[in-house]
């Protein structure tokens, strides 16, 4: 599991988690399902909803997340801890790892809600799996549960009754009471039916003396501000669980209070001489545009049509940037001006492609007069072609590009307001030049769990991340690593896959200099024709692998399914020098088809030829939520046959893991590109494996360019934050 910004997205989180308490948001059961306190709830959580917290009741701490993946569907996940009881037992290196962990997942699908198909009484419904179909299942339970909620005066209750089987063996119920005059806190009862004696080790720590069924009860506090406390006892022993909710599914629930205003211009626009001739109107406009973190910038006047083309590293969303920019193009454009026509680059290619015919109407618009509806046909969006774009300005007089913003930027006294033409990055994180030089200095967090020389494996890191631009489509991205502390090179268990090692020798690299150049590769993209984009890149990869490679995508106009084809010759690279390779070479084939359902959610299937030389095929799903967080799962199935434990001859064993990807957006006070990520896998497996990508085709597009595509309303953030709730 590798965590990298995501640290820092985690801490700004905890003050922006704010939400109105309900039931459905109160503390979770121990496993992270919405539930009391042993027992499970039919009740779903708002869509979106994401909870993480830690419970302890003696032999048993967990750590839990749970998430309300679709309306009806709730995930969980969970990290077990049995005290007293030995982890590995007999194997020599087993005092390192300590107790007995285990990993689970749970699942639960709501059939109907409260009061469905108009029968008022009717109570919610839903089932239920634990630690089933995945892992080792030795904490598995399979359940039925119905749940009601009801007013009675100033009292609000709810309560559930359910069977389940296996290790949750029986009847069981539940019941929560509030009052409404303290909304946040609650008293919580239930009645288990959990048979400890199915446990692990139920002998070795007196669990088997537990009798089945047992009343628990506990007092419950859940914060308007997204975390809860749980107090009580459980299976007769105290029990205490601390939790944070935060609503992934609320759009904007992260205030931008430091986001910079949109230009406002206050002069007469009709009164304006002609633009290519007012060199003053020229700078006001180019320093405009800077301050708004466009770059590459060209701007030419075809008629009464002004063109104009950009990068902007500033915003997740393309028509954000698009619509800051077009206040200014509004102020300063010529006279003569009816119509304006705007074409977005990314990483050097025209990716997107804007028509705005009524000028008037989207000046009612930015200034609050007008709603999306009223700009009509007035303003239209479409996927840019590759003869969209011109980098053939530079020196034509009728030409505003970046080397006449150069020369009309005042450069013997301040600019207006002290403002920085640069891009306005914090200088402690890092920097950009105009010419789109950057670099980027951070934390890095490695995690691995599960090891038996220990069951904790950590690294953390300084990471420095930098571009250097070689031409407008052409760059040279570098990161290197310096390791702080770790305890990686500390494993002691040599792998014993019988597959080529492409991934399990992974503590190799860690034994090692402290600092690692993990990747030093030059990306060149193209637009080989319409609806077409293309990298090609060469160079070290990553840690593990350098390469050379190249992927095509097809982007159909006005579709919700995208495909690519990614090519890489691979050769690993050497535990501890950086430019020496190994013996291992290796060339994948991935082609992938990715299509966007309802909800915002992505199935992706890739099929082809893996690291380690097996063929297969690999599915992964994701939702991206209103916050703009996504989360998602991949199972890969190869011919790769990984028969070590878990696997089997007769059940090898197969790739998969869950990630999480976290917009800065979702948690800063002002919009961002930048991206944190975090998956979960296992670290030592080699079957289902796929290189590092250098700049994947599909992620470089598709927050900012197939978003807006495939969005049924790809104008909504035309307007910035202060339109984006008008109809």
């Amino acid at each position: 599991m590798k965590l990298q910004p995501i640290a820092r997205a985690v801490a700004l989180l905890l003050p922006l988690a704010a939400h109105a308490q309900d039931m459905a948001a109160a503390s979770p059961m121990w496993s992270g399902s919405s539930g009391y306190i042993n027992t499970p709830s039919a009740v779903m959580r708002p869509d979106g909803h994401w909870v993480a917290g830690v419970a302890h009741a003696s032999p048993y701490t967990t750590l839990f997340v749970g998430l309300q993946a679709l309306p009806w569907l709730e995930v969980t996940g969970r990290y077990q801890q049995t005290m007293r009881l030995t982890g590995f037992p007999g194997r020599p290196d087993a005092v390192a790892y300590g107790s007995y962990k285990d990993k689970a997942v749970g699942l639960k699908a709501g059939l109907w809600p409260q009061d469905a198909f108009g029968l008022g009484g009717l109570p919610a419904v839903a089932v239920g799996m634990d630690d089933t179909g995945i892992g080792t299942e030795v904490f598995a339970s399979q359940y039925l549960v119905a749940s009601r909620q009801w007013h009675m005066g100033e009292w609000r209750a709810e309560g559930s009754v359910g069977y389940g089987r296996q290790r949750m063996d029986g009847l069981f119920g539940g019941m929560r009471l509030q009052h409404e005059r303290w909304p946040a806190w609650g008293l919580v009862i239930d009645y288990d039916r959990i048979n400890f004696g199915r446990d692990v080790g139920a002998r070795q720590v007196g669990l088997d003396q537990r009798r089945i069924g047992r009343w628990n009860a506990a007092v419950e506090y859940h914060s308007p501000r997204g975390w809860g406390v749980q107090l009580g006892q459980r299976d007769g022993q105290p029990a205490v669980q601390v939790s944070l909710s935060i609503p992934l599914g609320q759009r904007n629930f992260s205030p931008k209070t430091k986001e910079p205003a949109p230009y406002v211009y206050l002069g007469e626009r009709l009164a304006r001489p002609r633009w290519d001739s007012d060199l003053v109107n020229q700078a006001q406009l180019a320093l405009a545009l800077r301050e708004e973190g466009l770059r590459d910038v060209a701007i030419h006047m075809d008629g009464s049509t002004l063109r104009a083309q950009w990068r902007s590293n500033r915003y997740l969303d393309s028509s954000r940037a698009v619509g800051r920019a077009l206040r200014v193009l509004l102020a300063h454009g010529p006279a003569t001006m009816k119509r304006i026509e705007v074409t977005t680059l990314t990483e050097g290619m025209p990716t997107l492609h804007y028509s705005v015919d009524d000028l008037p109407a989207l000046e009612r618009f930015f200034a609050g007069g007008a709603g999306l509806d009223e700009l009509g046909t007035g303003v239209t969006v479409r996927q840019a072609n590759p003869d969209d774009a011109t980098h053939t300005a530079t020196g034509a007089p009728a030409w505003l590009d970046d080397a006449r913003i150069h020369t009309l930027l005042p450069t013997d006294r301040p600019l207006p307001d002290g403002q920085d033409t640069g891009v306005p990055l914090d200088r402690a994180l890092g920097g950009e030049t105009p010419e789109g030089h950057a670099w980027r200095l951070g934390p890095q967090v490695q995690v691995f769990f599960n090891d038996p020389s220990g069951a904790l494996k950590a690294s953390i890191n300084a990471r420095v991340q930098a571009r250097l631009r070689l031409g407008p489509a052409t760059a040279l991205d570098t990161s290197a690593t310096v390791r702080l502390l770790e305890n990686i090179s500390d494993v002691t268990q040599p792998s014993n896959s019988l597959l080529p090692h492409v991934r399990s020798d992974v503590a190799e690299y860690y034994r090692g200099s402290r600092f690692k150049l993990d990747r030093a590769v030059v990306n060149h993209f193209w637009r080989p024709a319409d609806n077409w984009y293309a990298r090609a890149s060469a160079g070290l990869y990553e840690t593990m692998y350098a390469g050379t490679g190249a992927q095509v995508m097809y982007v159909p106009e006005r579709a919700r399914w995208s495909a690519d084809l990614a090519v890489d010759a691979l050769a690993q690279r050497d535990f501890r020098q950086p430019f020496k390779l190994r013996d291992y070479r290796t060339t994948t084939a991935l082609a992938s088809v990715h299509r966007e359902w309802p909800l915002h959610i992505t199935t992706t299937l890739r099929a082809g030829r893996f690291l380690a030389g097996d063929s297969g095929a690999r599915v992964e799903i994701k939702r991206e939520f209103a916050s703009g967080v996504q989360v998602g799962l991949w199972y890969s199935h190869t011919n790769g046959r990984d028969i070590t434990s878990p696997g089997s001859p007769s059940s090898p064993y197969r790739d998969k893991g869950v990630f999480i990807s976290v917009p800065f957006d979702a948690v800063g006070s002002k919009y961002s590109s930048r991206v944190a990520g975090i998956a979960i896998a296992p670290w030592t497996r080699d079957v289902g494996q796929m290189v590092a990508s250098p700049a994947d085709l599909r992620l470089v597009l598709e927050r900012g360019t197939l978003r807006t595509l495939q969005s049924d309303n790809p104008l909504a953030a035309l307007g910035g934050v202060e339109a984006e709730e008008r109809p």
